[in-house]
């Protein structure tokens, strides 16, 4: 019995990075239906799932959202119903554009929709708890049979916080493995030979208390009684990263993001006593085809179909110019506290909530915190924004601003911003006093969960481990922030919503703020000159460590005119490595 899983498509339908105008090789439904295809014929046939997060994700899908009101079909569920999906689950960013487009979208699928943890307001169940397939199969002998084959689903609770604006008052999303104890009981109960969870959730490292109400808690479902295959989601890892076998536990693979994996499970089945049961696994994910320089990955051509047209309307939608630079804007060292990209994202995020505040919140100052998008990492040696001087289009907003969140801001005192930061600096490696170029990045925090915080100055002590007391010197216009001290604090709608476990104070006092989305302020922003507002003087830097170096790998284009940063040339990967003295 074969198994073909994909998540956190996000509307990658063909291999395109809209922001960099580019072919991003390795991505894309287009290329890989072709392994779809092909893994399909090996087994002479396999249930096919998608694990959600399919909808949202680049401007192809923000035009479909435009388009909705047409009433054209959604390009992704039409490219899902071409390829014949069995079940698909729901992730968090399927609720992103709220309920009335979900529905839109679904209206058209060909493929059952299951959710295990989500409920309408009055309790009842708001989509399918799970869905039984019969897959007919073939033994050893030749011999057909035909499997019963339970599946459902479940996703974060936390997207009732990240998605309140469109979910609150309509939805109740509970516990994972509370709702999923409840399902597998009754697919088991109704018959079921095999047992699959889509499950829009991560591997979370080992330990770390309850999982009670956690968003990464795939392992834990792995072990769940009567569970046979896990297919994990949401955090964009690829798991498992060789092909793995097994004869006793549940499968689990987490195929990627963007459509860069699918994840290959293969059951030994055995009939003992009327009843099948698994007798060992294998797990595998596979890439889509890598191709020579200057050739293309082949493609299915009906996808194709669907996405170039719309591919040339965005293209020319994204070469609208909305400013101009009159510096480089880029992300290169972003994760050292050089970007001109972020600290224009942070003036402007800091300059809107005054004209939104006025008088009324001139009493506390305005902070904001930037996430460092786009800054290698799983991403690629291509993952990084450039913007040079001159016009600055639509698609560079979209390269710095890539997560179109709307602004949120709460009220935070001292002690919470310093939580925030120690918090943000997790993504750095502890580096030992005397060491010579040290990795400085955890290879394994991506990019985006880390925050700096404009309108404060501070360094961050990497000889301390990831924790408290890591973040030094902290100051508010040259004098040292107090506990007490409070702040009016912007940030988007994500970190708000608890995205990338960031502490939010207990009893915070949310602003209430007209519903804004962040790329709409970079475009007010961008009618003016971008230029000397933005020099290069770091909001933050790293503690003075004399005779210590670190390494970091950052774009290939990337050029330094730092008398502390020199480039080592070329990386694995296509990336090129710095030296910082610290």
């Amino acid at each position: 019995m074969r198994i073909l899983a994909t998540t956190d498509l996000h509307a990658q339908l063909v291999p395109w990075d809209f922001y960099a105008d580019r072919s991003i090789p390795g991505r894309g439904l287009s290329c890989l239906a072709i392994e779809i295809a092909k893994a399909r014929a090996e087994a002479g046939g396999a249930l096919l799932f998608d694990n959600g997060d399919f909808l949202t994700g680049n401007p192809l899908a923000d035009e479909a959202v435009d388009h909705a009101g047409a009433g054209m079909a959604n390009p992704m569920v039409r490219a899902m119903n071409h390829l014949r999906y069995d079940a698909v689950g729901l992730g968090n960013h399927e609720f992103s554009r709220g309920l009335d487009y979900l529905a839109h979208c679904l209206a058209e699928a060909r493929f059952p929709v299951v959710a295990a943890n989500i409920r309408r307001a009055d309790g009842g169940p708001a989509y399918l708890p799970h869905v039984m397939i019969t897959a007919e199969v073939t033994d050893t002998f030749g011999a057909r049979h035909g499997l019963r084959v339970a599946v459902t689903s479940a996703l974060p609770p936390q997207t009732m916080i990240w998605e309140k604006y469109h979910l609150s008052g309509r939805l109740q999303i509970g516990d994972i493995l509370a709702a999923l104890r409840v399902q597998v009981r009754q697919m088991r109960a109704a018959g079921a030979d095999l047992v699959v969870v889509l499950a829009h959730s991560g591997v979370a490292p080992e330990g770390g208390g309850s999982t009670r109400m956690r968003a990464n808690v795939a392992q834990a479902v792995a072990g769940l009684a009567g569970v046979d295959v896990v297919v994990a989601g949401h955090t964009h890892d690829a798991l498992p990263a060789q092909p793995v076998a097994a004869q006793t536990g549940a499968a689990l693979v987490l195929p990627g993001a963007l459509a860069s994996h699918l994840g290959v499970v293969d059951l030994d089945m055995g009939l003992t006593r009327g009843r099948w049961r698994v007798l060992g696994h294998r797990c595998e994910l596979r890439a889509v085809a890598p191709v020579e320089p200057g050739q293309t990955a082949p493609e299915d051509a009906y996808l194709v179909s669907l996405g170039s047209p719309a591919l040339a309307r965005i293209r020319r939608q994204l070469d609208t110019v909305v400013g101009r630079a009159q510096v480089r804007l880029d992300t290169h060292f972003a994760l050292i506290g050089r970007s001109r990209a972020l600290h224009f994202v942070g003036r402007a995020v800091r300059d809107h909530m005054a004209g939104v505040l006025g008088a009324g919140g001139a009493d506390l100052p305005v902070l904001a915190a930037v996430a460092a998008t786009r800054t290698g990492g799983r991403g690629g040696a291509a993952n990084y924004a450039l913007i040079p001087p001159g016009p600055v289009r639509e698609r560079d907003l979209g390269s710095i601003m890539p997560f179109d969140d709307r602004l949120a801001a709460t009220e935070i005192c001292g002690v919470g911003v310093m939580r925030w930061l120690d918090h943000a600096a997790a993504i750095f490696r502890q580096v030992a006093p005397g060491a010579q170029d040290a990795p400085l990045v955890d290879p394994e925090v991506p990019g985006f969960l880390f925050d700096a915080i404009e309108g404060l100055s501070y360094r961050i002590d990497l000889s301390m481990p990831p924790g408290p007391g890591r973040v030094r010197d902290l100051e508010w216009q040259g004098r040292a922030v107090r506990a007490t001290d409070r702040f009016i604090l912007a940030t988007s709608s994500h970190r708000m919503g608890g995205g990338g476990g960031f502490p939010l104070p207990s009893a915070r006092r949310e602003i209430a703020l007209p519903p804004t989305r962040l790329r709409d302020i970079l475009r007010e922003a961008a009618r003016q000159p971008i230029g000397a507002q933005q020099a290069l003087c770091p909001v933050w830097s790293f503690c003075p460590m004399p005779g210590t170096s670190v390494v970091l790998d950052t774009a290939a284009e990337a050029i330094s005119d730092l008398d502390d940063l020199v480039s080592l040339g070329s990386a694995p990967g296509g990336f090129q490595r710095f030296r910082l003295h610290l």
